[in-house]
């Protein structure tokens, strides 16, 4: 927990954390895309993204969405699961993603929800690990929607590759 007079900030399950100094932050922050959690993104920050993840073209849809210079907020938890919901395969050129602002603004409902829900990050509405996702932390269990198995794949390239979780017969192969 990070805190001041004013602010506190909870972390949950975080990858990676750098603190730096206020006059700092530029340097850590400077690149990024917009925030998928600030309240005008859908009217101002939406056309952004689109705009950023556009210019990434045959990239993978599920590293687009995990590169926090075409869309900040976004981790692992956040991509696999609405690809899973639009039964869309991970490995989807992020140009070929058919109604991808649709698609962000699921992703963004489902982060608000979550943020809200006092069980943790959950998509399910359930709580508790692996309760709360149909795809993510569930590799080898069956699929909520079909049966079956969960399987796990790599977005990305080292040192920066990520894992996504996903269905093979919800989500498959193009």
């Amino acid at each position: 927990m990070l805190a001041n007079a004013v602010w506190t900030a909870l972390g949950d399950r975080l990858g990676m954390l750098d603190v730096v100094a206020t006059r700092d932050e530029g340097t850590l922050i400077g690149h990024l895309g917009p925030d998928i959690l600030d309240d005008a993104f859908p009217t101002e920050g939406l056309a952004e993204a689109l705009h950023r993840i556009a210019q990434r073209g045959r990239t993978p849809i599920a590293e687009v969405l995990l590169d926090q210079t075409a869309l900040a907020g976004i981790g692992t938890i956040w991509a696999s699961e609405p690809l899973f919901l639009r039964r869309i395969w991970p490995w989807t050129p992020a140009a070929e993603v058919p109604d991808l602002a649709g698609l962000l603004l699921m992703t963004r409902g489902l982060m608000v929800r979550s943020v809200e829900s006092t069980s943790g990050p959950t998509v399910t509405g359930e709580g508790g690990r692996g309760q709360g996702s149909y795809v993510h932390s569930r590799m080898g269990r069956p699929c909520r929607r079909c049966g079956t198995p969960i399987e796990r794949g790599v977005a990305g390239e080292p040192p920066t590759e990520r894992p996504i979780s996903y269905c093979p017969r919800c989500q498959p192969a193009p």
